[in-house]
C-alpha cells in the first residue's frame, strides 16, 4: 500500500512538473515573439511595415496556422480594414466597420484601451458574420495615438492560448507607437 501511494506520489509530481514546464515555455515563447514584434515595427518604415509586423506578431501569439489578423484605421465613427493576413483574410480587406453597430459595452472598451472578443451576436451586428468561420471568433484590440482612437488590431481564431489577450495589447502599444514615429 505504502510503494503504491509513492508510485501515485511521484506520478502526480511528474505531472504538474511537466505542466509547470509547458507554461513557463509557452510564456518564454509568447515573450520571444513580442521582442521580435517590437524589434520589427521599430525598423519599420513605412505604414505598410507597421501593418505588417502587427499581422505577423497578431498571428504569432494566436499561435493558430488559420487565425486572420488584420489593421483597421479611422476616427470616432467607423474604422476601416487597411491591412490582411490569414487564411481567407482577402474578403475582408477595405471593409467598413460602423462603430456604431458595437454594443455599448464594446465601444467604451474599444474608447479607454481595453482589449475585448466580439462574440457570435456582435459579429453580425459588426459585419463579421459574412466572414467568420465556423467556431471562429474575433478579439479587438483598440490603437490610440494621444489618448485617441486612431484604430484596432483585431484577430480571428477558434481561441487564444492564455495570456495571448494581455500579449496583444502590448503589440497594440508597440503599433500605436510606431505609428506616431512613421
Amino acid at each position: 500500500v505504502m510503494l503504491g501511494l509513492a508510485v501515485l506520489f511521484v506520478i502526480q509530481l511528474i505531472g504538474r512538473t511537466t505542466a509547470a514546464i509547458q507554461i513557463q515555455e509557452s510564456a518564454i515563447a509568447r515573450e520571444r515573439l513580442l521582442t521580435r514584434t517590437g524589434g520589427a515595427l521599430v525598423v519599420a518604415q513605412s505604414w505598410d511595415g507597421v501593418y505588417s509586423a502587427a499581422i505577423d506578431g497578431a498571428r504569432g501569439l494566436a499561435g493558430d496556422p488559420w487565425a486572420r489578423a488584420f489593421v483597421a484605421l479611422g476616427g470616432s465613427d467607423e474604422l476601416a480594414i487597411v491591412a490582411v493576413d490569414g487564411a481567407d483574410a482577402v474578403p475582408l480587406a477595405n471593409q467598413k466597420l460602423p462603430l456604431s453597430r458595437l454594443s455599448e459595452q464594446d465601444r467604451q472598451s474599444l474608447h479607454q484601451h481595453g482589449a475585448f472578443a466580439v462574440g457570435s451576436e456582435p459579429q453580425a451586428r459588426w459585419g463579421f458574420d459574412r466572414y467568420a468561420r465556423a467556431g471562429e471568433q474575433f478579439w479587438v484590440t483598440p490603437l490610440k495615438l494621444r489618448g485617441q482612437l486612431k484604430g484596432a488590431l483585431v484577430v480571428g481564431a477558434r481561441a487564444l492560448p492564455e495570456g495571448c489577450l494581455e500579449a496583444l495589447t502590448v503589440v497594440a502599444s508597440q503599433v500605436s507607437m510606431a505609428m506616431e514615429a512613421a
